[in-house]
């Protein structure tokens, strides 16, 4: 529940600045207040973020007895990051590497926030829409991803929390599902789905599998029972493949209508500047969904299956020629039903993508060697690497939820 701001906030933060540093004593390299209770104005969920640093965080016994003594309890364990919470959950302290990546991005990104109106406005009108729709907090989190993909982006050009290469780079840490994180809220800014441990992933394909499906569109179920009628019920690689065939057409659309949308906008170039951040977005979209077409293309043509030319090369053309016409028309007319169209197609496989998975027990032990795995990741097995590409529509599926009240070019 997101609620207005209130001046207890940075009070209650110095409360537990003092009781985590007497805990503490040396150990602990630096305190501060971040996320949006760290903001002076901003609404957000009434949860106190703490960032905490030390020099070895691998070593809890120097510091996880005490934070345990002095009342925060271990939430979250993963490699370079540990969670703690009060019993009421309303602090979360979070524990980093002194001088990481994360510590750098958290402040810089808190601190841009605190200094631009127009930024904080934005964020905080996102955060009352998208908390209104989502109860999982890892969901809520990753809806918010585009917003604040942007916001850093403004940031690294203006030079706030700049590193090494002169720009902020993505936050790639997750950790497991259901537990609020706040390092989920930094996305990868070319649009490309992080790539999960193996635990990870069989975790979010549980949650997938445990998430009622959206209702969809008529349009969308219109696309869904005529892939069931033509290419059968059953979950196959082949129909999959089909399915990954239509998958990119939203996004190329997408990218047209950016790119003329830019030709009658260069007179003002910030504006025009945000709608070519579009054009990479939605091309880095087109890609991954690419991979995933060529990855089951291999499987189909290893696996020695014989297709029919019309069925599944001549057909599934027509389709997303007809898909594509559709999601064009949709956001020139308004954009937020395109999205709409989309947010419905990647639900739906999502669930697929799950469901394939368990119906293939076998394939928990059948490797994975195909020919991109330099590009789009290694996997120790099939199962694992349909896990990932479920996810990376789900991915996607947050990315669509997240435009579709804020469609133009903003």
């Amino acid at each position: 529940m997101i609620v207005d701001y209130s001046p207890d906030w940075p009070r209650r933060f110095e409360a537990e600045r003092r009781r985590i540093e007497a805990a503490l004593g040396p150990v602990v390299r630096r305190v501060e207040h971040v996320g949006s209770t760290s903001v002076p104005g901003m609404a957000a969920k009434p949860v106190i973020d703490i960032l905490v640093t030390l020099d070895d965080i691998e070593a809890e016994h120097a510091y996880r007895p005490a934070l345990e003594a002095s009342g925060y309890m271990l939430r979250v364990r993963e490699p370079g990051h540990r969670m703690f919470r009060t019993p009421a959950r309303d602090v979360h302290v979070h524990v980093w590497p002194v001088g990481c990546e994360e510590e750098r991005k958290l402040l810089a990104f808190r601190d841009w926030v605190r200094s631009n109106d127009d930024d904080r406005v934005a964020y905080e009108r996102a955060k009352r829409r998208l908390a209104g729709r989502w109860r999982d907090m890892n969901y809520y989190a990753r809806a918010k991803g585009p917003v604040i993909e942007g916001i850093l982006k403004r940031a690294g050009q203006a030079g706030a929390g700049q590193g090494p290469s002169g720009r902020l780079e993505p936050v790639t840490s997750a950790a497991p599902s259901g537990i609020p994180v706040l390092v989920n809220d930094f996305t990868k800014t070319d649009a490309v789905p992080p790539k999960l441990a193996p635990d990870r992933l069989r975790a979010e394909q549980e949650v997938t599998l445990a998430t009622p499906r959206r209702t969809y569109s008529v349009a969308a179920r219109a696309l869904f029972v005529l892939l069931d009628v033509v290419y059968g019920r059953p979950r196959t690689l082949s129909k999959f493949k089909v399915l990954e065939v239509i998958a990119r057409v939203p996004y190329q659309a997408w990218e047209q209508v950016a790119y003329v949308a830019v030709t009658h906008r260069y007179s003002r170039p910030r504006f025009a500047r945000r709608i070519f951040d579009r054009v990479g977005e939605a091309r880095a979209q087109q890609d991954n969904e690419q991979w995933h077409l060529l990855i089951l293309e291999d499987l189909v043509e290893r696996s020695g299956k014989r297709e029919s030319f019309v069925r599944y090369r001549l057909f599934p053309q027509v389709i997303a020629l007809a898909y594509y016409h559709l999601s064009w028309a949709l956001y020139v007319i308004k954009p937020a039903w395109s999205y709409r169209l989309n947010l419905d197609f990647e639900d739906h496989a999502e669930h697929e993508y799950a469901l394939l998975v368990q119906e293939h027990p076998e394939w928990e032990e059948t490797p994975y060697d195909g020919p991109f795995t330099e590009e789009y990741g290694a996997f120790a097995s099939v199962a694992d690497l349909f896990r990932q590409i479920g996810h990376d529509e789900r991915v996607h599926k947050l990315e669509s939820l997240a435009r579709m009240d804020e469609p133009r070019f903003v």
